[in-house]
């Protein structure tokens, strides 16, 4: 979780740069949210990036996905991915607001042995069945 002041008056224009890492190769989108208020004017443009915005000029070249969030409602990007690490590039202009979240997008993928014992079960099942079927 990130938390920070700003000592600043409205308006106020924030760039943030960050490295997400999953623990697995899952993450397939980018999302955000902000307020309240939702002040017009308002907005949060954010790109998520391959590599280091802040080291391979300019920005971060070609994004996997980017998101331009002007309501402060729930706004996801388009599906990218899956990949298991990305940079954050994000660019808050806020007129008022007071918080704003940002989070990443995973798909979940079965465990192999949660895969390997539902698959036993079914077999379990089938040859029951089957036994059942003869007596």
């Amino acid at each position: 979780m990130l938390g920070f002041t700003v000592l600043a008056t409205t308006p106020v224009d924030i760039e943030l740069v960050y490295k997400v890492t999953s623990t697995s190769t899952n993450i397939v989108a980018i999302d955000s949210t902000f307020g309240p208020p939702q002040p017009a004017g308002s907005q949060i443009f954010e790109s998520a990036c391959p590599t280091d915005p802040t080291i391979i000029p300019p920005g971060c070249g070609s994004p996997y996905a980017t998101v331009t969030n002007t309501t402060g409602l729930y706004t996801i990007s388009s599906t990218f991915g899956p990949v298991s690490s990305l940079y954050i590039d994000k660019d808050i202009e806020n007129f008022g607001f007071s918080t704003f979240t940002d989070s990443i997008e995973e798909t979940t993928v079965p465990e192999p042995m949660a895969m390997s014992l539902v698959g036993g079960g079914l077999a379990l099942l089938g040859m029951l069945r089957f036994r059942a079927k003869r007596s």
